[in-house]
């Protein structure tokens, strides 16, 4: 079984995904295999800027699933995701500056730590993910939408 089909069946047998879903995901992954959805609370956590929000939401779910944990490592006793400022730029189809300011506004708001850690010998951008601050933004975001 293919690993795009074996990631189609977790996530059905997970979430109870209707048989058109399926067939619907899977034609996705093959037009493009770099697909993400971006919840709105993560734009509004960044005070309603886009690519932020796109960049936060993808954070988030790299910090949470299987591929992001082989790009991992852990410095000063925090876990940072490292990548290149060319892989990070890329994976969005933002210019490498769009992606600078966009990790600019994750880390002034206290979301996001940008450092520069040696990676296999290359200076590499390593994130780290404030996640108490995230779910503090999240809850508020749960409380909001129920009032």
């Amino acid at each position: 079984m293919k690993e795009q089909d074996k990631r189609l069946v977790e996530q059905e047998e997970n979430a109870g995904c209707n048989p058109k879903y399926k067939q619907f995901m899977l034609l996705i992954e093959q037009a493009d295999p770099v697909v993400f959805f971006v919840p709105r609370w993560c734009i509004n956590a960044v005070g309603g800027d886009f690519k932020a929000g796109v960049l936060l939401s993808h954070i988030v779910n790299l910090f949470h699933n299987k591929y992001g944990k082989q790009r991992m490592i852990e410095r000063d006793g925090k876990v940072w995701l490292v990548k290149s400022r060319n892989e990070w730029s890329e994976e969005f189809l933002f210019t490498p500056k769009e992606f600078d300011r966009a990790i600019k506004v994750l880390c002034d708001l206290g979301l996001a730590e940008k450092r520069i850690f040696k990676v296999d010998g290359n200076p590499t951008i390593s994130i780290w993910l404030n996640e108490d601050l995230l779910e503090d933004l999240l809850l508020k975001a749960v409380v909001e939408q129920c009032m």
